[in-house]
């Protein structure tokens, strides 16, 4: 035997309300997620204009890295050999950077949305820069210096506001979603 339609609705206590199958409306997204996407945003943009910039202003460092290489390996370094993989080694380095922001892109989107395996994957692709910063900060133009130096300032910034009090709450809050 049914209820009839008019019956009144089960009391529902005290369970929140991920726990009922009512639409529950988007999530409102903290200040603090909502200035992590904009950080990771800026250092993909920023690891990807970096290499571009550091790539075509150090073409004669390239070049003679590569007639280094070719003499040490007993190769004829040929004008035309060394202009192509010149050009072979910047276009693989702005593809790389590319790819890369592409990543932070992807898990900053993923991450504003409320995903905690992005904030996570995000955290580590920080840890990595600041790693990457590291090993290479010392050997590195100053240009590649000031771009490198701000992404790490960058990386440290959007991890914190990521899991700053407001932030862990949207995080827990959207996964029971």
């Amino acid at each position: 035997m049914s209820a009839p339609d008019d019956a009144p609705a089960p009391a529902r206590g005290n369970l929140p309300a991920y726990m009922y199958d009512e639409p529950q409306g988007e999530l409102p997204r903290p200040l603090t997620v909502r200035r992590a996407f904009a950080v990771w945003v800026t250092i993909a943009a920023a690891w990807l204009l970096g290499t571009v910039v550091v790539m075509t202003m150090r073409t004669d460092d390239i070049r003679a890295g590569i007639v280094r290489v070719m003499w040490a390996s007993g190769a004829d370094p040929s004008e035309s050999a060394v202009d192509s993989l010149v050009v072979t080694t910047q276009v693989i380095r702005i593809v790389t950077a590319a790819v890369i922001s592409g990543l932070f892109l992807l898990f900053a989107i993923r991450m504003q949305e409320g995903r905690n395996w992005a904030r996570i994957t995000i955290t580590l692709l920080g840890f990595a820069t600041v790693g990457y910063a590291l090993i290479f900060l010392p050997a590195v133009s100053t240009v590649d210096g000031l771009f490198l130096g701000a992404q790490v300032i960058m990386a440290a910034l959007g991890t914190a506001l990521m899991y700053l009090p407001a932030s862990s709450r949207y995080f827990e809050e959207a996964g029971r979603r």
